[in-house]
Formats: structure tokens, sequence, C-alpha cells
């Protein structure tokens, strides 16, 4: 009972942990295509700088997966006889997550936004097996979001190979030329792919995957890195990091100043990311104060909200200035509140109609119990194994 209930506390505090970062997401896009729209990336207002953080709650989503995922796969391996039962288990049930609410959206958007790709088999062939991001530009055709999807998908393809390293190589020699290879590759992308590719985000994966190995650890034997970030100076210092992270990211629009800047500066949030999540899991008080509803049911719901709310905000607000032209401070005003509310609405019905009736666990015979034996507690889908993409 008592493990059943940890792993919802957990759960509950993920959820929150991402319903922030897709509600910042958001609050990026609703800038970027208002106040920001024409705006020269080198003139952006100071005030306005620090808007900046809200656009790198995907990095948050990233160290999450690690976490997440990195769990999700060593619970294959527990279940599985061997190495390629353990594989299929696991790519199915990342499928299941991601795919379904995905091809959906492609189906509604493709026609209505880009009905070109249906003319051009291999490029709609890239967006429906999540390899569009392989082209830069290509995931604007129909939806810009979704070339953090392309990262997060080729992760897991090596999450087999990571779990392998951190524990045959060491978890600090891994994440250290993991760090090494986002720097180089942020600073010369090879072959004119795309800096953010999954190369350029492995640093953040595998600092999430660590936290996950070191929350489990806490059990026994607390790390000499749980003991600092649960000195009392930790959280002020890290927040103030993200901010200031945030803050020049947001002085260019996220086009970036300094090329090394630039490469050190996801790197640097997700390690600040995962210190903040590894005192929340390792902290009872801290990850109850973490498990509010509001933002635990935009955690459950965003998946969808990540889908769905550029198209619906982008075309939204093009009608809107059609219809009635207006300057970004009425549409603001008028037309984002609406806009937001229909991204909500949609994101909850593809939860609704789309994700949980793939994802909802089935119901399994009980094994007959020995004589005498009392029954084990009915445990909840455990929380290593939910869903890491917004």
């Amino acid at each position: 009972m008592v493990a059943a209930s940890s792993r919802s506390r957990h759960w509950r505090a993920l959820d929150s942990v991402r319903g922030a970062a897709v509600i910042a997401v958001v609050c990026w896009h609703v800038y970027k295509l208002t106040l920001a729209r024409g705006m020269n990336a080198h003139a952006v207002p100071v005030y306005l700088w620090p808007l900046g953080t809200a656009r790198l709650g995907v990095d948050v989503f990233f160290v999450l997966s690690g976490l997440l995922v990195t769990r999700s796969w060593h619970g294959a391996r527990e279940r599985a006889a061997h190495w390629f039962e353990a594989a299929w288990d696991f790519v199915r049930r990342r499928a299941r997550w991601i795919l379904p609410a995905y091809w959906v959206s492609l189906i509604v958007l493709v026609p209505l936004l880009a009905s070109s790709l249906l003319d051009d088999p291999r490029r709609l062939l890239a967006f429906v097996t999540l390899n569009q991001y392989v082209k830069f530009w290509l995931p604007d055709k129909v939806n810009p979001v979704t070339w953090s999807l392309t990262t997060e998908w080729h992760f897991y393809l090596l999450v087999p190979l990571v779990a392998w390293l951190l524990r045959n190589v060491g978890r600090w020699r891994v994440l250290a030329a993991c760090i090494a290879l986002t720097v180089v590759w942020w600073m010369h992308p090879p072959f004119f792919l795309p800096s953010s590719f999954i190369f350029g985000r492995l640093d953040q994966f595998v600092a999430g995957a660590i936290v996950g190995q070191l929350v489990v650890e806490s059990r026994s034997t607390p790390h000499a890195l749980e003991r600092l970030v649960h000195t009392d100076r930790f959280v002020p210092v890290a927040v103030a990091g993200l901010v200031a992270l945030g803050t020049y990211h947001g002085a260019s629009l996220g086009l970036g100043h300094y090329r090394l800047a630039d490469a050190l500066l996801h790197p640097l949030f997700g390690l600040l990311t995962a210190g903040l999540l590894l005192r929340m899991l390792t902290d009872t008080r801290e990850r109850e104060l973490a498990a509010g509803p509001l933002l635990a049911w935009f955690g459950v719901i965003s998946f969808g909200l990540y889908l769905w709310h550029y198209p619906i905000l982008d075309q939204g607000l093009r009608l809107a200035r059609a219809a009635a032209p207006m300057p970004d401070a009425v549409a603001m005003i008028i037309a984002v509140p609406a806009l937001v509310a229909c991204s909500v609405l949609a994101a909850h019905l593809s939860y609704v109609l789309v994700e949980r009736p793939f994802t909802r666990p089935r119901e399994r015979p009980e094994p007959p119990k020995d004589a005498g034996t009392l029954a084990s507690w009915p445990s909840p889908r455990s929380w290593e194994s939910r869903p890491s993409t917004p």
C-alpha cells in the first residue's frame, strides 16, 4: 500500500511539472504570434527578455523524458524473458502513447494546412514516421511544435544503449560526454541537420535518466548530489539560473547571438531542471506541494495541448485579423483567451477520445493465490511508464 501511494504521489507531482511546462510553451507561442510578430530578433525590448524562459519548457519535457522513459525501459527488461521481447514491449508502449493522437492531428492538419504534402509521399512519410525534423524547415509546413517529437522518438531508439552505458561506463562519464557532444553539435551541426536533433539534446535526456537512478538509490543511501540539492540555497540559485538563461534566450527570440553561449544554454538549463526534479522527488513535503490538481490536470492533457495549441492560435489569429483588423494588443485581450480555451478543449477531447483508449491498462485475470496469503494491494499504473512527451 505504501509503495503504491508513493508512486501515485510521484506521478501527480510529475504531472504538475509537465502541466507547468506545457503552459509555459503555450505562453511563449502566444507571445511569438502577437507581441513578437514581425519583431527584429536583435531589437527585442529588454522588459520582454525574461519571456524567453517560457520557450525552454521544451527542455523540461526532454529531462522528464529521460527520467520516465529510461525507467520504462528498465521495467520492460524486468518483465521480459529476453532483450528482443523487452524491446518490442517498450516500443509498443511508447507508440501507443504518442502515435494515435499525433496521427489524428496529421489527418486533420495536413489537408487543411499543407495539402501539397499529399502529392509528396516522401515528405508525408517523414511526418508519419516522426522523422520530419531531419529537415529543420519541414515541421513548419504543418505544425512547428512537432520538431520535438522527432528528437523524442529518436531518443526512444537510443534508450537501450543509454541504459547500458550508464550501467557499464558510469553515469557522470556518460553525462560529461553527452554535454561535450551537445556543445560540439550546436556549434557545428553536420550534414545540414538541425541543432536540436537528438545529438544536440541527448545530454538533457541523460540528465533525466540519472535523476531516475538517484531517486531509486535515495531509498537506501542518499547520494552527495541529493544532499546538495536539499541545501537551503539551492532552489533560489537554481530558479535564478533558469530565469537568467531564459532571459538570455529571450533577448534574441531564441535565435542566439554567440555560438558558444548558445551551445551551453540548453545543457545548463537541463542540469538545473534535473537538480530541481531530484529535490522534489526526494522530498515528501515538496512533492505533495507540487502535486496540485489543476497543474496535474494540465499535465494529463499536455500532449494534446502541445499538439493542437499552435495551429489553433496561428490560424485563429489569422482569421480574426482578416475578419476584423485589430492591433496585436487588442488581439491579446479578445482573441487569444478564446483560442487558448479552444486549444484546451481540443486537448481534453484528444485525451478522452484518442489517447486514453489506447493507453488504458488492460484488465488481466489475477493468478490463483495460495491459501492463507493476503491479496496484494491493487497497484495503479507505475509513474515510470507514463508518457514523457507533452
